[in-house]
């Protein structure tokens, strides 16, 4: 019941997003995003999980996209926003199968010639494992995220993030995981002229997480660098590094990925990554993205 919800939700918001692309075409300036969004992500040992749905985003006041590359015209203007996603997600690991939704919503506040950024966020995702498994899964994560902008083009701040995730099989007492992080990132665009720029994002976080008794700690730093050729065109790469006890994420992960904009306001995106755990016998995993915008 429960996937035949999300499914209906998700093509009835299908259906908003190509309304949306028509509109666009029309529109010099945008406030609303709407986002279709597809990943498959591969483990090496068996395991898969596939997620697909729409996104959405309210400006609280008109985007100008005039001088800027599109993508990062609403971080350059400091314009705030809601957001809210919802997916479905098809996942299976050996010897098990499921399902579940995934919804999230986030308010972005900031405005132009303000130097603060407020940014948060809620996220829960669900998942019914079919049977013989008895088992289900809820996860709930709350984050925040406060920044200064230091210069018109850079910004840098602190972020906080708690998630709990509570298991629960048939026959078995309810198990429950928590976990906190905490840290520094920070964001620079910087204009080359001729419509080219480079836009540089890095982050230091710290992961903390217990279960039972057991407490495990682990270290992430990540720096990723979008080029944009033309207002219209850019291509990425980030570097992710997690080392500690936490044993099952410890590793590195490469990322690629490049956006286009086949109108000012409708933008196409497809992204490849790559994680290697650095522990003998613990699941590496691969994965790949893709989505289609309109901007009305």
């Amino acid at each position: 019941m429960k996937k035949r919800y999300v499914s209906s939700v998700v093509i009835a918001m299908y259906l908003v997003l190509i309304s949306g692309v028509i509109a666009a075409y029309a529109e010099e300036q945008y406030q609303t995003a709407v986002s279709g969004l597809y990943s498959h992500v591969d483990g090496d040992q068996g395991s898969s999980t596939i997620s697909y749905g729409l996104s959405g985003r309210e400006y609280f006041t008109p985007v100008k996209t005039d001088g800027h590359p599109y993508s990062e015209a609403s971080f350059l203007e400091r314009i705030g926003s809601m957001y809210g996603v919802v997916q479905q997600q098809e996942f299976k690991s050996p010897g098990r199968t499921g399902d579940g939704p995934f919804l999230g919503i986030e308010l972005n506040a900031t405005k132009p010639g303000f130097p603060l950024a407020i940014e948060l966020f809620y996220n829960r995702s669900m998942r019914d494992y079919d049977p013989p498994s008895t088992l289900e899964a809820t996860t709930d994560i709350y984050g925040t995220r406060a920044g200064y902008f230091i210069t018109d083009t850079g910004i840098v701040g602190i972020q906080h993030l708690y998630s709990t995730s509570d298991n629960e099989s048939a026959g078995y007492s309810p198990t429950i995981i928590r976990q906190q992080q905490y840290g520094f990132f920070t964001k620079y665009d910087h204009d080359l002229g001729e419509n080219k720029m480079v836009s540089l994002q890095a982050t230091l976080t710290k992961h903390t997480t217990r279960q039972f008794t057991e407490m495990l700690r682990n270290t992430e730093e990540s720096l990723s660098v979008d080029y944009y050729f033309t207002r219209s065109l850019s291509a990425g790469v980030e570097f992710k590094n997690k080392s500690g006890t936490e044993v099952a994420w410890e590793g590195k992960t490469w990322s690629a990925g490049i956006q286009y904009y086949v109108t000012r306001l409708i933008s196409v995106n497809v992204g490849f990554s790559r994680f290697l755990n650095a522990n003998d016998g613990k699941e590496s995993s691969k994965s790949y993205t893709t989505g289609l915008s309109a901007r009305f």
